[in-house]
């Protein structure tokens, strides 16, 4: 399983209506995760606050044109926020009417937040075998300092706020890949929802950072 911040990797590939006559093409260059520019090979009917849908099949997303500028080894287009996947030259972009959903693992997700994985400002070490220093105790202090945690906000369709439920009822380890690509095992340590509107869901999950052992 993965769990992924913003494009929520495991990605089903973003959504959009094709915009009649916009426009479309394949990216000249590879793209880095992260990039706000890329290599197109045409810029025809395209104009700043346009939005083009970039990737190839399962591995599409959708990024508001910031300025257009020319074509192959030019200047390219510049995007308003930066890619949430890697792209190859040769795939495919194309035109749509809007944003759309993001798909999260074949469903949809509007926004989210990460706080970033950190120590809990509460973790404390508790002398549970009497009070002095001990092997166990030795033990119980590392375990605590190694547990990083992170809050994870965002709006989900159904189908994803029961896939992030049964994460958290299970305890089982899921890969979490941050906006930087940077993968973490992780298990859902708190979970909460409430309904924004219909059969979509505000969620807030803790995740805990897994190590061995835990």
């Amino acid at each position: 399983m993965t769990l992924g911040f913003l494009s929520m990797v495991a990605v089903g590939g973003e959504t959009g209506a094709t915009t009649a006559g916009g426009c479309s093409g394949t990216l000249y260059a590879d793209c880095s995760l992260g990039a706000t520019n890329i290599k197109v090979s045409s810029v025809t009917n395209l104009t700043a606050g346009d939005f083009l849908k970039i990737g190839d099949a399962g591995e599409t997303e959708i990024h508001e044109v910031a300025t257009v500028g020319t074509v192959n080894g030019g200047t390219g287009v510049d995007l308003v926020t930066p890619l949430k996947l890697a792209h190859d030259a040769g795939d495919a972009y194309v035109e749509v009417d809007d944003a759309g959903p993001y798909s999260v693992i074949g469903t949809s997700i509007m926004d989210d937040t990460f706080t970033g994985f950190d120590y809990p400002n509460n973790a404390t070490v508790v002398n549970l075998i009497g009070t002095g220093t001990s092997t166990y105790n030795a033990v119980l202090q590392q375990s605590a300092l190694t547990a990083r945690q992170a809050q994870l906000r965002c709006s989900v369709v159904d189908a994803d706020m029961l896939l992030m439920r049964g994460w958290y009822d299970s305890r089982e380890e899921v890969t979490f890949t941050d906006w930087y690509g940077t993968a973490t095992t992780v298990r859902v340590l708190d979970f909460a929802r409430s309904l924004k509107f219909r059969g979509v869901w505000d969620v807030s999950l803790t995740l805990l950072e897994a190590y061995p052992g835990a």
